[in-house]
């Protein structure tokens, strides 16, 4: 019997055209929304004590997730592992890139319409994202759905079975112009955890 393996190989030199540079977030993070099921009461992404399983999302390091490549966070213990600005953040991003791609969620419904800023060398240009909730079935605003979960940790039965998702959130931004870094503005909701780069 022969068996097919796809193998997706990406590009992270972050020099050439096309290739991808992982972003480091390590520090904007400030939420653990990512438990092991030993003890289930680590971590709480939704506030209420229901996280992402950490078997069942990327394991820390640079990982390719779809087409991207990503710096996934520390995700043991109580390690923060998703920048979720309360307040404007602001995080280095500094190349010529033709898009951003996030690996993102988002809480208690969906982020809609969450401001962002891009910030080039020669001066700033104002966009939104939207993010679909962890717990919608499909993406409502176009995402990618990067990693899939066959349910939740947390709460007072430890697991559930409801699929939770992170999504991949794409960011135009202008290959032309030198980027020097991002702020996300203030949302209760959304919650990234890594960012890449693509280069232009």
């Amino acid at each position: 019997m022969t068996k097919t393996l796809q193998v997706t190989v990406v590009d992270v030199s972050c020099s050439a055209t096309g290739s991808l540079c992982p972003l480091d977030l390590t520090a904007s993070l400030g939420l653990d929304g990512v438990a092991g099921s030993t003890p289930a009461t680590q971590g709480g992404f939704d506030g209420g004590g229901w996280s992402f399983p950490a078997d069942q999302v990327p394991a820390p390091g640079i990982q390719v997730v779809g087409d991207g490549a990503f710096r996934i966070p520390d995700t043991t213990g109580t390690a923060p592992n998703f920048l979720a600005p309360l307040a404007p953040t602001t995080v280095p991003a500094v190349g010529t890139f033709s898009a951003l791609t996030l690996l993102a969620s988002a809480r208690n419904g969906d982020a809609a319409a969450v401001p962002v800023t891009l910030h080039y060398a020669d001066g700033d240009v104002a966009t939104t994202i939207s993010v679909s909730d962890w717990a919608a079935g499909s993406p409502r605003f176009g995402e990618a759905d990067l990693v899939r979960t066959s349910g939740r940790v947390g709460g007072p039965s430890g697991t559930d079975g409801l699929a939770v998702h992170l999504w991949g959130v794409r960011v135009p931004t202008d290959p032309g112009r030198a980027l020097q870094s991002v702020t996300f503005g203030a949302s209760d909701r959304v919650a990234v955890m890594a960012v890449t780069g693509r280069r232009g």
